[in-house]
């Protein structure tokens, strides 16, 4: 031949005005290369029957006058070359078939060859609309071309070609593998020979990548036990790349096979021609039963590839052949098919490196390692699906905007992913949001509406249990419970006739949506997730998404509102990132149910979500029923609850008061909801100090729950645990632990050995046990209880930090200090890594091994903790919150202890004005620190100064507790010895002498403070005889 047509890959685009032709030479090489392809058809096409000569020449000439015309066309040019480039690829290979000798007999050649002869009339066909006038074919084509052809026809037309090139090659790969076997088999004169035949099999895309454990699995499945009929099923969500991997595994496994045979399992009828065909072909017959006895009866090694069995309708045992040999693949997104398989894969996300490289190859980007940085966060956002990273590197690749892409994404996320990209790497036709919408198409109502309802929760940790203990919900008929209506229709599929939640009902939809890969059911946990993107995808495609947020608020509403009370710690963690996903993804929350969203915050120890809520809540329900309705004082109760643990002690002491008032004069003293009241007002009293007042109030609630609700009903029990932990504060260890091991008794018979309410009393009681040093007992109990938490509620929850520092503090005091700074450092790593430094939970830890710094006498890396954590609390909760003023004084003291007596004293006024404040002058722990600074003043040489601070304490404490109250004798011993190193003997001895005289009537003359206050007087008495002397000298 005189030329040679080059292959597609090698055309190189050329500048508008040159020529289309993949040919370096004249015309003249044009018509050399037809009129040799024509004699060898025409040489051919007796030996070759079922292509004759006619059909060859007139597919010939077809592509001559497509060349020879679009040279012409000025528009779109860029297009129409690499459209040319395309159809003198394929020509190649036909070409390169009919002049090598080799079998082109076959049905499969001229399918392929028919089918792109109808390309290309396809091309053609456009001209016959335009104009019925009997001009030339050629006159015709040119002028669709340059009126109504678009690039996006013409890439069309490209994509269609390359894929009928690829079909073209694979078959060539295949002759191959048939010519080795074949000269092989031909020195083996006892062999059989090896007849290989695929029919409409594409080979997987260029840019396949990665899966290869996966891959490597189905080596291993289709190599072991020869002899035996072997079937796998690669399931998954669409777009996961299940065809891309079957497809890649027959690539590389052609030698093995005799016939390869793919089957379009989309519907009954595709299957049914499919393997009419492969009877057809094999010369068996024409029907369905005679491909199955053709394939039972050829005991070689052949492969069926039933791709995209997605139908859940659909019963594939009636299509597999009978027989104990062969091979079979499946790919399907219903994983039910499984029951077929000897070994199964399920196809999910990609690995993250295999993600990157995917995004990159198809983006056509280079990998460094800058751009390897970018496409990570976006196949992350992309959530590994291979469908969508191939979409995304399409856009890329066009667009040239890798750095900029995700910006691009997240304000156009639907559009993109519903794009059909111009340029595709194989023959799937579907987009991300196509490929899900054929399967959600097919969904029942109840299925579609489920999977509308849960697009609003987080993707994970989905549950029937939310929507049974939704059905549960018991209706409250008042104007604030107002929209129940469409939630309680969504649920009545799932309501038996005797009026209970049906689960069978459930599984059976639930069943219905992982028929097609939509959900994934784990089945150990019984949690149901769905893939980001898929979540994503249906809320973008809600049509009414107002309406299904508020049924499904709605329905969390119900469902959190049905909770028992002694559930309610552990089954908020499990809620509370739906909660989050709500409250995001909806702005305005039904108001009927804001009180139980503010619950799942409180419980989680989210006060400062909480409390916007609540607010919002109490608001609701004082416009809608009225400040003293039941309704509005439950919501002012969790408000207050909500204050409490925010710090904001007098905000939750005005609301419990009010409560309590109201419910007294509402419902009686002897309603539950009052005697609640009263032991809520008496926790705000403990947490403010003022533990007798707390006492008082237990102690009378405890008395009247007794009496009218019984000794173990759950309010009674739990008035118990509170009033324990009272007396704990009280230093009334002996009553806190006669108490406590009643309270647990009662406790574990209500609720159980490893409820939250018990371990709550258990870790109270070990707190008792430590400070009465019985360190074996407390032990014992903090390691149960920690054990038992981090098991249920996990280790960053604040209940199991709160145990594990008490444990720890028990460790210290019974001398175990390395075993007790060892758990404490272990843990605060872990929380630096997992919560980071701000978490409440890590700074609860650090306080703690702070404090043990301090008691072991290292006060420098004690004060360099404390610091951290003044600085980081108050920037999170500001200079007056408690907790700050909390390690303000921890960091004093530490500063004290370090001889730091300037900083200590600075710090010490800070929090002596603020406390005053805050709390009034006398509260206990405003008391405390004049104490702290009076003492730094005095340590530090200052005495006029804790001259001053002693005077007015003294004062104070005489008014509150009376002269001969052991705290106000102590500070007049510190007064006296103030007095003492001013100089001023006179008002020293006055208050010696009042001491001496005290102590020697309380506690005999011969106490060791007695002798100590005796000494202290003959003391100031030597110093005045001696300054007396000094006068008269």
């Amino acid at each position: 031949m005189s030329a040679t047509p080059q292959p597609a890959h090698g055309a190189t685009v050329q500048s508008q005005g040159t020529s289309i032709w993949p040919f370096k030479s004249s015309s003249q090489a044009k018509i050399d290369w037809l009129a040799t392809s024509l004699t060898t058809a025409r040489a051919l096409s007796a030996a070759a029957e079922p292509i004759p000569f006619p059909y060859v020449k007139s597919l010939f000439a077809t592509v001559l006058s497509i060349l020879e015309t679009v040279e012409k066309v000025k528009k779109n040019r860029d297009n129409l070359k690499e459209l040319c480039g395309s159809i003198m690829g394929v020509m190649e290979i036909v070409h390169e078939e009919l002049s090598s000798n080799k079998d082109t007999s076959g049905v499969k050649f001229k399918t392929l060859c028919e089918e792109f002869h109808g390309v290309l009339k396809n091309i053609l066909e456009e001209v016959k609309q335009l104009n019925t006038e009997p001009r030339r074919l050629r006159d015709r084509f040119q002028e669709v071309l340059k009126l109504n052809t678009t690039a996006d026809q013409i890439s069309a037309f490209q994509s269609k070609i390359q894929e009928l090139r690829s079909n073209f090659m694979l078959r060539a790969v295949i002759n191959l593998h048939m010519t080795v076997d074949r000269s092989r088999n031909s020195h083996n004169p006892d062999s059989t020979q090896i007849t290989q035949g695929i029919i409409s099999c594409p080979p997987p895309s260029r840019i396949f990548h990665g899966r290869q454990s996966i891959l490597d699995k189905m080596h291993q499945f289709f190599t072991q036990e020869l002899g035996k009929l072997r079937i796998f099923v690669l399931h998954g969500l669409g777009g996961t790349g299940k065809t891309q991997i079957a497809l890649k595994f027959i690539e590389e496994s052609l030698s093995r096979f005799s016939d390869i045979f793919f089957i379009d399992t989309s519907s009954v009828e595709t299957i049914e021609a499919g393997l009419k065909d492969i009877a057809a072909t094999r010369g068996t017959g024409t029907g369905v039963d005679d491909a199955l006895q053709w394939l039972a009866s050829k005991t070689d090694e052949w492969l069926l590839l039933f791709d995209n069995a997605d139908n859940p309708g659909l019963d594939l045992h009636k299509f597999l052949p009978r027989c104990s040999h062969g091979n079979i693949l499946i790919t399907s997104r219903n994983q039910g098919l499984v029951v077929h398989a000897g070994s199964h894969s399920v196809v999910s996300d990609m690995e993250e490196s295999e993600a990157v490289e995917l995004l990159l190859k198809s983006a056509c980007q280079d990998i460094t390692t800058g751009n390897q940085e970018i496409a990570g966060k976006i196949v992350k956002v992309l959530g590994y699906l291979a469908l969508a990273i191939i979409q995304a590197g399409a856009f890329i690749s066009k667009s040239g905007m890798l750095s900029s892409y995700l910006d691009l994404y997240k304000e156009n996320r639907s559009r993109l992913l519903a794009a059909k990209p111009t340029q595709s790497h194989d023959d799937y036709k579907w987009t991300v949001y196509t490929t899900w919408q054929i399967s959600f198409a097919q969904l029942t109502t109840t299925a579609t509406t489920l999977l509308q309802l849960c697009s609003f929760l987080h993707n994970e940790g989905m549950s029937e249990e939310l929507f049974s203990r939704a059905s549960r919900y018991q209706s409250d008929t008042s104007p604030a419970r107002d929209g129940l209506k469409e939630a309680l229709e969504f649920l009545s599929p799932f309501i038996g006739s005797t009026g209970n939640w049906d689960s069978f009902s459930f599984i059976e939809v639930m069943n219905e949506l992982t028929a097609f890969s939509l959900v994934h059911l784990d089945p150990a946990t019984k949690l149901f997730s769905i893939h980001p993107l898929v979540h994503d995808w249906i809320r973008d495609t809600l049509k009414d998404s107002i309406s299904c947020g508020h049924q499904i608020t709605t329905i969390m509403g119900m469902s959190v509102a049905a909770i028992a009370g002694e559930e309610m710690e552990v089954t908020s963690l499990k809620l509370l990132p739906h909660i989050d996903s709500l409250c995001k993804k909806i702005t305005q929350i039904s108001p009927a149910f804001l009180t139980e969203y503010g619950l799942i915050y409180s419980w989680a120890s989210r006060y400062e979500e909480a409390m916007p809520i609540q607010v919002s809540a109490l608001d609701h329900y004082k416009n809608v029923l009225g400040d003293d309705h039941e309704t509005t004082l439950d919501a002012s109760t969790n408000l207050a609850v909500t204050y409490h643990e925010l710090g904001q002690y007098q905000e939750a002491e005005r609301l419990r008061k009010l409560v309590l008032e109201k419910q007294s004069k509402i419902l009686g003293n002897g309603h539950p909801k009052t005697m609640r009241a009263m032991t809520y007002l008496a926790w705000t009293y403990h947490c403010f100090g003022r533990l007798r007042e707390a006492a008082e109030l237990e102690v009378a609630a405890l008395e009247r729950q007794r009496e009218i609700l019984g000794e173990d009903a759950p309010d009674t029990v739990q008035t118990m645990a509170d009033l324990t932990v009272t007396y704990i504060e009280l230093d009334q260890m002996q009553e806190a632990v006669e108490l406590g091991l009643a309270t647990l008794e009662k406790r574990k018979k209500i609720s159980g050995e490893d409820h939250p309410l018990t371990l709550h009393i258990m870790s109270f009681l070990g707190t008792a046990y430590s400070r009465l040093k019985n360190f074996k007992e407390a032990e014992k109990l903090y390691l149960v209880v920690l054990q038992t938490r981090m098991k249920v509620l996990g280790e960053t929850h604040r209940h199991t930090i709160h145990v594990m520092n008490n444990l720890a503090l028990t460790y210290f005091a019974s001398d175990k200090w390395g075993e007790a700074e060892k758990l404490c450092c272990e843990w605060l790593a872990k929380q630096r890594f997992s919560q980071g430094n701000d978490h409440p939970h890590t700074m609860d830890t650090m306080v703690t091994l702070a404090r043990m710094y301090y008691h072991m006498n290292q006060f420098i890396e004690a004060e360099n903790l404390f610091r951290e954590l003044l600085d980081r609390q108050t920037v999170l909760l500001g200079h007056d919150h408690p907790h700050v003023l909390y390690i303000m004084d921890l960091l004093a003291r530490a500063s004290y202890s370090s001889q730091n007596l300037t900083e200590a004293e600075n710090l010490f006024r800070d929090l002596l004005d603020k406390q005053t404040i805050l709390w009034g002058a006398n509260d206990t722990a405003t008391l405390n620190t004049m104490h702290w600074l009076a003492l730094t003043c005095y340590d530090a040489s200052n005495f006029t100064g804790a001259e001053k601070i002693y005077h007015e304490l003294l004062d104070r404490e005489t008014m509150l507790w009376g002269a001969d109250d052991p705290a106000t004798l102590k500070t007049m011993d510190r007064l006296a010895l103030t007095y003492y190193y001013l100089g001023q003997f006179i008002e020293s001895e006055k208050l010696y002498v009042h001491l001496s005289e005290k102590f020697r009537a309380s506690l005999g003359v011969d106490d060791p403070d007695t002798l100590l206050m005796a000494e202290n007087l003959a003391t100031i008495r030597l110093a005045m005889t001696a300054e007396s002397s000094n006068h008269s000298a």
